[in-house]
């Protein structure tokens, strides 16, 4: 189990230290086509609870299906969202404007504004709505 908070700590998945403890692991797969790749993230928070019902766990998959089509470790700043929204009980636009990433335009992102493209599927479990 420590390999995985130790991917948190010290490795690929160092921006998941925020709202609370994380263990997890990154990956890539081939898809046949060089120098593309796809991306993935599985991780369950918190990493130090004793109470299983308290555990959130999470998995990040994003395709690739074109020519040097790679997401290069997408998929933990999109746990990073997540993981924020369902921790700190926050919206998404909440979570945009408290973690600032440099990666997304936060500073554009009223209460309302839907998420880009990439992130669509995170919205439902950051609101709240399962539906």
């Amino acid at each position: 189990v420590w390999f995985l908070r130790s991917a948190v700590l010290h490795g690929t998945a160092w921006m998941l230290n925020r709202v609370v403890a994380v263990a997890g692991k990154t990956g890539t797969a081939e898809i046949g086509i060089s120098g593309s790749y796809h991306d993935w993230f599985v991780a369950y928070a918190p990493y130090n609870t004793s109470n299983p019902d308290n555990m959130v766990a999470i998995a990040v998959f994003l395709e690739a299906n074109e020519r040097n089509e790679r997401y290069e470790w997408w998929s933990t700043k999109i746990a990073d969202i997540i993981l924020q929204g369902i921790f700190a009980n926050q919206t998404y636009s909440q979570v945009l404007h408290t973690l600032q990433p440099w990666y997304l335009n936060w500073r554009a992102a009223p209460e309302l504004t839907p998420p880009p493209d990439i992130i669509q599927y995170v919205t439902p479990i950051i609101s709240g709505d399962e539906n």
